[in-house]
């Protein structure tokens, strides 16, 4: 069974999740298509709810929500960021960044994070509930933060923020 698809803002990759069983285990397997042809990559994602979001503006980066346990058991969401490979193969694992910890498994925290209008960064609203998962970002607390798609040069925009919009409600559409 496969979810609905998320497409790159240029429309060249089509990403989406599929499920198989294997006698009481479900596999979970995220998988990215070029739309032009040519071969898919994919990766196991040990975890529960692997849901794709959307891509950056630039089609470099593809990002990601999981729920799963922590190092200490308790279950947590997740908002992680994979480089789009341009060949045959799929990402080093190496390479994936998770940007988000979110104390909750439920997915619906992903409303405070949206891409900006180029798509090259994205806005991320911490709540108490929310940490960067990104080892030695500069966050200060809850706000409003910008930050690459990489995880890298996280920006404190609005100290305290509680919400932001965006237009039209397309958190992750250019």
């Amino acid at each position: 069974a496969a979810s609905p698809p998320a497409v790159s803002p240029g429309g060249r990759w089509l990403a989406l999740e599929v499920w198989s069983a294997t006698g009481n285990t479900i596999l979970s397997r995220l998988v990215v298509q070029p739309t032009t042809g040519g071969p898919a990559w994919s990766m196991l994602v040990p975890a529960d709810l692997p849901t794709w979001v959307g891509f950056s503006g630039d089609e470099r980066y593809a990002f990601y929500a999981l729920s799963g346990p922590d190092t200490a058991g308790e279950q947590h969401s997740r908002l992680m960021s994979v480089p789009v490979p341009d060949g045959a193969g799929g990402p080093d694992v190496g390479a994936i960044r998770p940007l988000i910890d979110h104390r909750l498994p439920a997915p619906s925290w992903l409303g405070n994070v949206a891409l900006t209008p180029d798509g090259r960064h994205l806005l991320a609203l911490l709540t108490p509930m929310q940490t960067s998962a990104v080892p030695g970002a500069a966050t200060q607390g809850p706000g409003l933060y910008a930050l690459r798609p990489d995880g890298a040069d996280w920006q404190l925009l609005a100290s305290q923020a509680i919400e932001f919009w965006v237009a039209a409600g397309q958190p992750w559409a250019v």
